[in-house]
């Protein structure tokens, strides 16, 4: 997915403290270390990481040197959830000044106090056709794999709901049956819920429209892909699931395996169908 280009940051003040936000696909996010020195969290990072993942993200942010540095920043239920933690006096002041007049603002003109330039306006356009044009390929390289794999379904017959003749293609794999291949590894003990924490803790994975989405760098890089995967309807020909699923690929299956410290042969590992997940 091309990643969105927040608009900002607008900066404005609070008590003495200069808080920023940006708007980033037409919601604002605060930056963190901001909101966090107004309600005397010292300690960002924690307080950053026990937020949601979808309620976090880096994003580059100008800083005073005017040198883009990636940057913590949280949305709306993010901001929330940390002036619930607050034990700040300034905590409920806060809240209503964000409630009461900075999000309306943001909500009528896309910033706090302005209305968008045209720049800006253009800025967003071009944006958004980047997405759309990207989302595009993604389903055009779906479909064409589809056909591929079309007359590979018809080739094993009822084999094809084993685990061996998906294995086979050496094509993808959910990331729950990457994680039962990993786990048979003696240093690595993951499940799929654990692996796809470790996914979001590091940066790898975001989300798009609700749907958990590989950043593009690691698309770019051969370790994950889109696609709509199909499967034998009993009535002849492929059923299309109803929404694209993140694959890993085997060049991924074997960067995962290294960064989370296996010691056994990846191709060893793969040799059979998925283990009972770990808990």
């Amino acid at each position: 997915m091309t990643e969105l280009v927040p608009t900002g940051p607008q900066a404005f003040s609070f008590e003495g403290h200069d808080v920023r936000v940006l708007i980033i696909g037409g919601e604002p996010w605060w930056v963190a270390n901001d909101v966090c020195a107004v309600l005397g969290l010292a300690d960002v990072r924690r307080a950053v990481e026990r937020l949601e993942a979808e309620d976090r993200r880096q994003t580059p942010v100008l800083d005073a040197r005017n040198v883009h540095q990636m940057t913590w920043v949280i949305n709306e239920p993010g901001l929330y959830d940390l002036i619930i933690r607050s034990d700040k006096p300034a905590a409920k002041p806060f809240r209503r000044w964000v409630t009461g007049e900075v999000l309306p603002s943001i909500r009528k003109t896309g910033s706090y106090g302005r209305e968008l330039s045209r720049l800006e306006l253009a800025q967003m356009i071009v944006e958004a056709e980047k997405e759309r044009l990207a989302i595009e390929s993604q389903l055009h390289e779906a479909t064409e794999r589809v056909d591929e794999l079309s007359g590979y379904v018809a080739q094993i017959g009822p084999e094809a709901g084993s685990w061996r003749a998906l294995a086979a293609t050496g094509d993808d794999w959910l990331v729950e049956d990457v994680a039962r291949i990993l786990n048979r590894d003696a240093a690595i003990e993951i499940g799929g819920g654990r692996l796809w924490a470790k996914l979001y803790e590091w940066n790898v994975m975001t989300r798009y429209r609700e749907r958990p989405q590989p950043r593009q760098e690691y698309i770019d890089r051969g370790y994950f892909r889109v696609r709509i995967v199909t499967y034998p309807d009993p009535k002849g020909g492929l059923t299309p699931k109803s929404a694209p699923q993140v694959r890993v690929t085997y060049k991924g299956v074997t960067w995962l395996h290294h960064k989370l410290g296996g010691t056994d042969a990846v191709d060893d590992l793969m040799t059979d169908g998925p283990d009972t997940e770990a808990a």
